[in-house]
């Protein structure tokens, strides 16, 4: 702005900063004035800027200490009262509502707390009572129980003097009365044993009389039946009785009759080396008891070979350290008809079948025996197999069934006939190939062992 314009300036100067009216963004002040009419018209050379005020003058302002200068001076704001939000006061009211309500609730029970206290304390002060006149008792009775005690106590020297006095002479009498009952059951066990000692002794003589046999004088040990006293002391035989079957059973056995002739219980234990019977299990008996066992023949006492022979072993009896040993034999002859008799130990062959097949094996040994020993050379490998692959029995069952069936018939067994003329082919043709092994394979060689051993 020109500063030649003396409008502008007294404006100024008179206004101050009242005659600025608005400010920038950037902070400078814009001055506008009416149009001022002059020669030309309008105001001329008016820029804006920034404007430096100038530095009071020390003297002025002393003049100006009472002079309120408002343009310069900010009205104060005035003092507001203290507030806090509405939501905030009612919730610390709630509050202040709730620990006053948790207080009154509190001092009621302190009040009640108080006035059992109270009551406690009242009964406590009647139990102290109680308790003195209590102590008070107590120390009178204790007063008499020491007159009472000096008073008896002479008295109960003299009686503990009578009573151990009294206990010695029943000490005593007791004890001769106790020796004398000893003495008399002593006698009676002695009569006792005495008499069974005799008849111990008595039972071992029987036994010994009998045929049987003293473990060191401790136990007998007697075998019964006995039908041939030459053959071992346990003799089983299963044997071809002619034209009739099979012998099968004991001769010599299978009772072992044992007797403890000791005043002790005795323990026995059985053992044997043959695999046609089985074994007893242990006995205990009892001083003077007399018990007899039996042993059993297994099926292997019937069939235990495929030749006839004698199968031997030992059969031990042991306790209280002595031991009796009894010889055992098996006379054992399996017939003709090994596969049969290999089919029956295995369960599949029915037993009347079986013995008629044995007969009729037997006869036609007689008429017939180089045939029989041809099929007693290539059956015994079937056996073998069977024997080492026995899932494979029940085929082989079912092969020779027919011919098993029909052999029994010819010995006059009653079977079905529905397959007899199958059995009577595989006859057939089984003779065929006995032969045939008989002639090829060396059969003379076991026909003259078959005759040496039948003689």
């Amino acid at each position: 702005m020109a500063l030649e314009k003396d409008v502008r300036i007294d404006e100024l100067t008179l206004s101050g900063s009242k005659a600025i009216k608005s400010i920038d963004p950037y902070g400078r002040h814009n001055y506008y004035a009416e149009q001022m009419k002059e020669s030309n018209g309008s105001m001329d050379g008016e820029i804006s800027g920034k404007l430096r005020r100038p530095k009071y003058d020390e003297e002025q302002l002393l003049l100006a200490v009472d002079t309120e200068v408002d343009e310069l001076i900010p009205n104060k704001p005035k003092d507001l009262p203290d507030v806090v939000l509405q939501e905030d006061y009612d919730a610390l009211q709630r509050a202040l509502d709730a620990a006053n309500n948790t207080i009154a609730d509190l001092r009621g029970q302190l009040s009640a707390a108080q006035s059992k206290i109270s009551e406690l304390q009242s009964q406590i002060s009647g139990l102290r009572a109680e308790l003195d006149a209590s102590l008070l008792r107590v120390t009178v009775a204790e007063n008499s129980a020491e007159a009472a005690a000096d008073k008896f106590k002479q008295t109960s020297i003299d009686l503990q003097q009578a009573i151990q006095k009294s206990v010695a002479e029943a000490i005593e009498r007791v004890s001769l009365e106790a020796q004398v009952e000893g003495l008399t059951a002593q006698k009676e066990a002695l009569v006792q044993q005495v008499s069974s000692l005799e008849s111990q002794v008595a039972g071992v003589q029987a036994q010994l009389q009998s045929g049987g046999e003293s473990a060191g004088g401790k136990w007998t040990a007697r075998i019964s039946p006995v039908a041939e006293e030459t053959k071992a002391d346990l003799y089983f035989y299963s044997t071809k009785k002619s034209g009739s079957g099979r012998n099968i059973g004991w001769r010599n056995g299978p009772k072992i009759t044992l007797l403890n002739s000791t005043t002790e219980p005795i323990s026995f234990t059985f053992s044997n080396s043959a695999n046609w019977c089985r074994t007893p299990s242990s006995v205990t008996l009892q001083s003077g008891e007399e018990k007899s066992i039996n042993i059993e023949a297994t099926i292997q006492a019937q069939n235990n070979g495929r030749k006839k022979d004698d199968y031997n072993g030992t059969f031990t009896i042991s306790g209280a350290g002595e031991t009796i040993s009894f010889s055992m034999q098996n006379n054992n002859d399996i017939g003709s008809k090994i596969i049969c008799v290999e089919l029956y130990k295995q369960g599949y062959l029915p037993y009347e079948i079986y013995e008629a097949d044995e007969e009729w094996g037997d006869m036609l040994f007689e008429k017939d025996p180089k045939l029989i020993i041809g099929y007693q050379m290539w059956a015994r490998k079937v056996v073998n197999f069977m024997q080492k692959n026995p899932q494979w029995t029940p085929t082989i069952y079912f092969l020779l069934k027919p011919w098993t069936e029909w052999m029994a018939n010819e010995m006059g067994l009653n079977v079905s006939k529905k397959r007899i003329w199958i059995g009577g082919l595989l006859h057939k043709v089984l003779s065929i190939y006995s032969r045939y092994v008989y002639n090829n394979f060396g059969g003379d060689r076991y026909y003259q062992l078959a005759k040496l051993r039948n003689n």
